[in-house]
C-alpha cells in the first residue's frame, strides 16, 4: 500500500469510528430515555439496565454501520477536495482509480466485518436482551422455540402455535387453553389459522370446546370465523419470536428446509435469507455512492449540500430496501430480487457518478 493510499484509508478509518461512536451514544440516550418509564415501573435494577442497553450496542452498530461508512467517505473525499488536494494529486499524475481504491477497500472490508457481525454477535446479545425486556421489564413469560411450535403463556391462558409469519401478521395451528383460578381447564380453542386485524386476531376453521358451569361436561362447536382475544400483544409475539436477525445464517437456512418439509410456502423467509447477505453490502455500495458525489464537478466549498445530499440517498436506500423487501413478502418479487434490487440500483447510480465525474 502506499502512501496516499494508507493515508486515505486511515482517514475514513477515523472518521468512521468517530462517526459510529457518536450515532451510537446519541441513539442510546434517546432510546433510554424512551423506556425510562418502563424500567422505572419495573424496578429494574441499574446493573440490569446498563446491561440491556450494552446488548442492544451490537444491533444498533448493524443499523448504523452503513451510514458511519457513507459519511466517512464524505468527510474525507470531501475535505480533500475542499483543499484542493484531489486536484494536486490528479495533477501530480495520480489516477481516479489511486484515490478510489483505498475507498472502495475499506468498504468491502465493512461489509464483510458487517455480515460476520451481523451472523455472529447480534443474534446472540438480540436474544438476551429481548429476554430482560419482555421477562423483567413487560413481565411476560413467553416460551419459543425460532418462529414454530410456540408456546406463549399469559395470565390464566396458555397458547401454542404452530407457526407465526411476522409479515404477514398470520398465526397457523392454533391452540388456546383457559383456566379458571384454581387452574382447571375451561376452555380449548383450536384454529387452522389466525390473522391480525384491527387490534385484535380473527380466526378461521375453528373448534371451539368450553366446559359447562358446574360440571365436567365440555360442548363442541365448530365455526368458519371468529374473533378471540389472545394474552400476548402482537409486539409481544414479534419480540419474542426469533427475527431474522436473531437467526445465524445457517440457522435460518435449516428453518426454510424445515417448513418446506412440512409444506409451508418459505418464499418470505428466503428474502430475509438473500437480505442477510444483500444488506452487509450496503457499506461497499454507499462507499461507492459517496466517492462519486464528491469526486462529481462543483463547488468544492459545497461540502456540506453534499453531505446532506448523502444522508438522503442513504434514508432512499433504506425506504427502496423496505419497499422491495416488502414487495418480496408479498409475492410481488422473487426472494432473490427482492433482497438484491435495492443494491442493483444504488450500484448502477455509483457507477453513472463515477464515469461521469471529473
Amino acid at each position: 500500500m502506499n502512501i496516499i493510499s494508507r493515508h486515505i484509508t486511515m482517514e475514513v478509518i477515523k472518521f468512521f469510528i468517530l462517526i459510529l461512536i457518536g450515532v451510537v451514544v446519541i441513539y442510546l440516550v434517546v432510546d433510554f430515555f424512551e423506556k425510562l418509564d418502563n424500567f422505572v415501573d419495573a424496578q429494574l435494577p441499574g446493573p440490569r439496565i446498563a446491561l440491556f442497553f450494552l446488548l442492544n450496542v451490537p444491533f444498533v452498530i448493524f443499523q448504523i454501520t452503513p451510514l458511519a461508512a457513507l459519511l466517512a467517505v464524505l468527510m474525507v473525499l470531501g475535505l480533500m477536495n475542499k483543499h484542493s488536494e484531489i486536484i494536486a494529486l490528479k495533477a501530480s499524475g495520480v489516477s481516479r482509480f489511486t484515490i478510489l481504491k483505498p475507498v472502495f477497500a475499506v468498504g468491502l472490508v465493512l461489509s464483510s466485518a458487517l455480515f460476520l457481525f451481523a451472523d455472529l454477535m447480534v443474534p446472540m446479545t438480540m436474544e438476551k436482551a429481548n429476554k430482560i425486556w419482555l421477562g423483567e421489564v413487560r413481565k411476560k413469560e413467553l416460551i419459543t422455540t425460532r418462529r414454530n411450535n410456540i408456546w406463549l403463556r399469559g395470565r390464566q391462558q396458555l397458547t401454542k402455535i404452530k407457526l407465526f409469519r411476522p409479515a404477514r401478521k398470520t398465526l397457523h395451528g392454533v391452540t388456546i387453553y383457559r383456566f379458571d383460578d384454581r387452574f382447571h381447564l375451561i376452555s380449548r380453542l383450536d384454529a387452522q389459522k389466525g390473522v391480525y386485524r384491527d387490534n385484535h386476531w380473527q380466526f378461521s376453521d375453528i373448534m371451539h370446546q368450553e366446559r359447562e358451569p358446574g360440571t365436567n361436561e365440555f360442548t363442541t362447536t365448530f365455526l368458519k370465523e371468529m374473533n378471540a382475544d389472545i394474552d400476548i400483544e402482537l409486539e409481544d409475539f414479534q419480540q419474542v419470536v426469533k427475527q431474522p436477525l436473531e437467526m445465524r445464517f445457517a440457522e435460518l437456512l435449516s428453518y426454510i428446509h424445515d417448513l418446506e418439509s412440512q409444506g409451508y410456502d418459505a418464499s418470505v423467509n428466503r428474502v430475509d435469507l438473500h437480505a442477510k447477505i444483500s444488506f452487509p453490502l450496503v457499506c461497499l455500495v454507499l462507499t461507492m455512492v459517496g466517492a462519486g458525489l464528491i469526486l462529481r464537478p462543483g463547488d468544492k466549498e459545497g461540502l456540506p449540500v453534499k453531505i446532506a445530499f448523502g444522508l438522503g440517498i442513504a434514508f432512499l436506500y433504506w425506504m427502496l430496501h423496505s419497499f422491495f423487501v416488502s414487495l418480496g413478502y408479498g409475492g410481488v418479487l422473487f426472494p432473490v430480487l427482492a433482497a438484491w434490487m435495492t443494491n442493483i440500483i444504488f450500484t448502477g447510480v455509483s457507477a453513472v457518478l463515477l464515469l461521469t465525474g471529473e
